[in-house]
């Protein structure tokens, strides 16, 4: 990861890897959560590496969360734009596999 070059449209072209099961988006700053939501098709995704990503929203990750629930870790340090509430509430959500999120935010 680490690429500047990787955008929302990018994404688009990922969505087509349906067996994917591990996946590393971190620091590709200009990933936000239109992106996010193009991955929804990723239905073996386990492990999700999203550190980093600026633009990022509670709504992204939320809808993000509901739609990929085959995910069970889940990086999101250095997401300024996801408060502790949202990541609380989805990781007690029974419909989710989350057993792990990575998190600076208090």
């Amino acid at each position: 990861a680490n690429c500047y070059q990787v955008t929302d449209e990018t994404c688009q072209a990922l969505a087509e890897l349906t067996q994917l099961t591990h996946l590393d988006l971190s620091m590709c700053h200009q990933i936000g959560d239109q992106g996010l939501g193009c991955l929804d098709t990723l239905g073996q995704l386990r492990l999700c590496k999203l550190m980093g990503l600026w633009t990022l929203t509670d709504a992204g990750l939320s809808r993000f969360i509901r739609n990929v629930p085959s995910t069970t870790f889940l990086d999101v340090r250095k997401c300024e734009r996801i408060s502790p509430q949202v990541l609380s509430k989805e990781f007690r959500d029974k419909r989710s596999s989350l057993r792990y999120i990575l998190s600076d935010r208090q």
